[in-house]
């Protein structure tokens, strides 16, 4: 550790574990002096640093490769500041600026743009993000001098700005006059969660599922199939103990709901849910996924005319042929995908795009057109002998829709996220016995959530990390992986070095899960312009370079949760409405007022926990849900827990 008034010092504060004074070189990185010298993060990964001070630049963690002390030509204080991903830029753009214009309360329009952000915070702005950029575009040069967190802060992070001038929504859950709890708007779907919980409480189960479904129709789906869940990352919680496991209770008090009501089927029946008026709009929805039914749900509610085209015969998209049974019982989705229908929306199946429809023929038949395609397709090995993989995907979906698949007795599964964990896992139910997988990044890096990676490694499957295959050939009837092994460039990189080391894995069955993309050819065949590999959509009202043309879903944002697909899916919905009837207000009011808007009992006083009970492994070799749901004392401790169904309840939540 070096003085402050060494010449080599830096001096690295925030949310890092081991903040204080560092030695550093020149060629040093931002990345190098907080992992190598700070520790890593606390807890949550980094999302930006400012370096200099006061009057120092956003540096965000695309840009953590930057040898900033070699590059600081502006003479700027000789420091790093860490925020994690908890953070709010506004906000922290605001402090950084405030504290400069308290420094120099003699400049005017230092001291107008501090106001206004301070305003746009609190949710009391007029300005636009294009009114609030313009504001300080007109700075005169002395208070420019003072920007520099400001302006670096909108070249990162505009979208933040426009979210928060526009939409009065904060995605970090810090400016809290922009949302009701932070549970509930961290959720992409935004489904009141202290409000369900403090329901279920009071033992209205039926109504509880009514309320999360107000804004999520695949609220008990979710409740068995959402990953890495945001709403935990932001539960208030966390300032007594662990985050409140939502995702468990809904399942819970889905299954409380269908005891109440007689039959899932009825308990998802509740008549506020209904459409109250019918226009004469008519919608086509491509793709009966996550997205498209979500968009669908809504649009009926608004009381426009949906037909939902599928090119399967069965519904639910990915949840539906890329999620295992004993993840998430087929009943539970049909009945969620029931239920959307019953509001009068149609689904017409085997309906496959360009073939049986085009886009050019719905334009001219619908008043507008939403594409939710998914992602279905999969990325390639491109290595010798990959014309011997199976993909990932094929693979789920012939197990899924019970179709004849036998993997043999040993398996290799490249790819180290959830849909490799998931591969593997239902191999391991069809009868294989010596299954693999492995995948470049270590394990503490692997995209699968450690839930899942703890239960295949209780039903043997082997995980080697920081490899990658070379080539495959065939030998007596089974296949050859020739593997490279790698290791990291250093602590904290994301990039790997190719070391000479191989070794050879032999089994009957080689799948690969690195990855899919939506069908581009598809989309541009139909004259949809693409970003990318992905479809290019508005990120705002999804439109698309086609008028009355809307996307949304895994082909706009590639590869995401079910409840992110269902997010894009609602907001989507509300941009067509407003589309098909300009200036029609959008939303729904929140189910709490006619329900009495009461709230729950919690503790402050240290709880577990608590964790639903799996199957034991001899148990869990069939595609029974492995999972059970919470005993009655699980729930109510576990509904104790949060702090919100309470406290913001009360504050925010009646709105």
């Amino acid at each position: 550790m070096a003085k402050k008034d060494q010449p080599n010092s830096v001096t690295l504060k925030g949310t890092l574990k081991s903040p204080g004074v560092y030695a550093a070189e020149g060629e040093m990185t931002i990345n190098d002096l907080l992992f190598d010298f700070g520790g890593g993060p606390l807890s949550r990964p980094f999302k930006f640093a400012v370096w200099g001070g006061p009057q120092g630049v956003f540096v965000p963690q695309c840009k953590f490769g930057t040898k900033i002390l070699k590059e600081n030509t502006r003479g700027l204080e000789r420091s790093i500041m860490a925020f994690d991903e908890g953070s709010c830029a506004v906000n922290a753009a605001y402090i950084f600026t405030l504290y400069n214009y308290q420094k120099n309360k003699s400049l005017r329009s230092l001291g107008k743009i501090t106001a206004a952000l301070g305003d746009i915070i609190a949710c009391e702005s007029k300005y636009t993000y294009e009114k609030f950029v313009a504001l300080v575009a007109e700075a005169d040069d002395e208070a420019k001098k003072f920007l520099l967190p400001l302006l670096t802060a909108l070249e990162a992070f505009g979208d933040e700005f426009k979210e928060h001038c526009d939409m009065a929504f904060c995605r970090a859950s810090v400016c809290e006059s922009m949302f009701r709890s932070p549970c509930a708007n961290a959720c992409p779907a935004g489904v009141d969660l202290p409000g369900t919980i403090a329901l279920m409480q009071k033992g209205k189960h039926v109504e509880s599922v009514a309320l999360g479904r107000n804004d999520n129709p695949f609220l008990l789906t979710c409740g068995r199939i959402c990953e890495d869940l945001p709403c935990q990352k932001h539960c208030q919680r966390q300032i007594v103990d662990k985050p409140v496991y939502s995702r468990s209770l809904h399942k819970y008090g889905g299954a409380k709901a269908a005891e109440q009501a007689g039959s899932l089927e009825k308990a998802l029946d509740y008549p506020a849910l209904r459409p109250k008026k019918k226009t004469d709009k008519k919608v086509a929805v491509v793709g009966a996924g996550p997205a498209g039914l979500t968009a669908a749900y809504f649009l009926a509610r608004y009381g426009h005319q949906v037909t939902v085209f599928e090119r399967r015969a069965v519904p639910g998209g990915m949840m539906r042929v890329g999620i295992p049974d004993y993840r998430l019982p087929v009943e539970v989705l049909n009945a969620e995908v029931n239920h959307i229908a019953s509001l009068g929306v149609e689904i017409k199946y085997n309906q496959e795009w360009g073939k049986d429809f085009d886009l050019k023929a719905l334009r001219e038949q619908f008043d507008a057109v939403y594409v939710s395609i998914g992602a279905h397709k999969c990325f390639c090995l491109r290595i010798e002998g990959d014309e011997n993989v199976l993909s990932g995907i094929d693979f789920l979906r012939q197990a899924n829709l019970k179709e004849e698949v036998k993997p043999g007795k040993s398996v290799l599964v490249i790819g180290g996220g959830n849909v490799a964990i998931d591969v593997a896992r239902v191999a391991w139910r069809l009868g294989s016995e010596n299954i693999t997988m492995v995948c470049r990044e270590e394990a503490d890096r692997m995209p699968a959530t450690h839930e899942e990676i703890e239960l295949a490694q209780e039903e043997g499957i082997k995980i080697i990390n920081a490899v990658n295959p070379a080539s495959i050939r065939q030998e007596n009837g089974k296949y050859v992986v020739k593997m490279q092994k790698l290791k990291p460039r250093k602590l904290g990189a994301l990039d790997w070095i190719w070391t000479e080391e191989y070794f050879d894995i032999t089994v009957d069955t080689v799948i690969a899960a690195i990855g899919q993309f939506a069908d581009t050819d598809l989309l541009t065949l139909n004259g949809l312009e693409l970003a990318g590999r992905v479809l290019k959509a508005d990120k705002y009202s999804f439109a698309t370079s086609l008028p009355g043309v809307f996307g949304g879903g895994d082909c706009v944002l590639s590869p995401r949760t079910a409840v992110e697909a269902v997010g894009t899916g609602k907001k989507a919905a509300d941009a067509i409405h407003q589309f098909l009837l300009p200036g029609a207000k959008t939303g729904f009011p929140s189910l709490r007022g006619l329900m009495n808007n009461y709230v729950g009992a919690y503790t402050s006083q240290s709880l577990p926990q608590q964790h639903s009970e799996i199957a034991k492994v001899k148990e869990r070799r069939n595609f029974d849900e492995s999972e059970k749901p919470y005993t009655d004392e699980q729930a109510k401790i576990e509904m104790q827990r949060c702090i919100c169904s309470a406290k913001t309840g009360v504050r925010r939540m009646s709105k």
